[in-house]
């Protein structure tokens, strides 16, 4: 069964086994030499590889096979995008559209390639197109987010920018912790955990909503950063108790600190910057 080689190397893609997920499709083609959506597919496990030229291949023989095969078509769009032919990204990512008007992927992907172009409020157009069909695409929401804070919208930027947390691959990476998430309750004679994420770059971009934090007036303020920026974070802040980030998994904080009754990401808190 072609399907079944086919529908493994999905559940290998999604699962990160790249390499093992290129094999099964292989398997799939060699059952089913026109098996269309497995040439697709395994074109997108090829790109998530960085191996762009053999994807675009692969999206060059299903399209051959089945002409009418939106996916491919989109998929072909955001390899061309990675290889830097944009032109021929819109065209692809188009041409699915048209075939397929209600595949919101290929908005996303159209999105990419016109932010590329620096073609700003076309993205913007191609992500809303893509979160209209689909409202809980987070990385439509994510891309979106990234355009919209180029143009300065703090205000609808950073919500967008939250679901950066929910995308597959590539997510924010934030350290996960066990206490309610903060969504702007008053913090009086509370203690607030605030997670590190990302680079260090981000975590001093971020830390300059601290002072927002720290004019709440919450019992405690816990900011967890990277060991190179505790120094430089506990003379900026005083009130605040600096815990530097070490290689920790399922780190007990209520050993480490006490008693927490909010946490939040850093990367979360222009949502509720009063500079927003």
């Amino acid at each position: 069964m072609a399907e079944a080689y086919s529908n493994r190397g999905d559940t290998l893609t999604d699962l990160g086994r790249l390499e093992e997920a290129v094999a099964s499709y292989d398997q799939a083609i060699q059952v089913k030499p026109d098996y269309a959506p497995a040439y697709s597919n395994r074109g997108v496990a090829l790109t998530e590889l960085g191996q762009l030229k053999e994807a675009k291949a692969s999206y060059d023989k299903a399209i051959q096979l089945k002409p009418d095969l939106a996916e491919a078509y989109s998929n072909r769009g955001n390899a061309l995008t990675n290889l830097g032919q944009l032109e021929e990204a819109v065209a692809n990512c188009n041409q699915a559209i048209e075939l397929q008007p209600d595949l919101a992927q290929a908005y996303c992907n159209r999105g990419v390639a016109q932010k590329e172009m620096g073609q700003l409020e076309e993205a913007v157009a191609s992500y809303n197109q893509a979160i209209q069909l689909k409202p809980d695409y987070a990385e439509a929401h994510w891309n979106l987010s990234l355009v919209v804070l180029l143009f300065g919208d703090l205000r609808n930027g950073w919500p967008e920018y939250e679901y950066g947390k929910l995308k597959k691959k590539d997510p924010r990476r934030v350290l996960p912790a066990p206490y309610l998430l903060w969504n702007g309750e008053p913090l009086e004679d509370k203690v607030i955990l605030v997670t590190a994420e990302q680079g260090v770059g981000d975590e001093v971009m971020y830390a300059s909503c601290i002072p927002d934090l720290i004019n709440l007036n919450p019992k405690q303020i816990i900011l967890e950063c990277d060991l190179r920026l505790a120094p430089l974070f506990a003379r900026s802040f005083p009130p605040v108790d600096i815990q530097d980030r070490r290689e920790w998994k399922g780190v007990d904080w209520l050993k480490e600190v006490g008693d927490i009754d909010f946490q939040i990401a850093v990367g979360s808190l222009p949502v509720f910057s009063t500079a927003a």
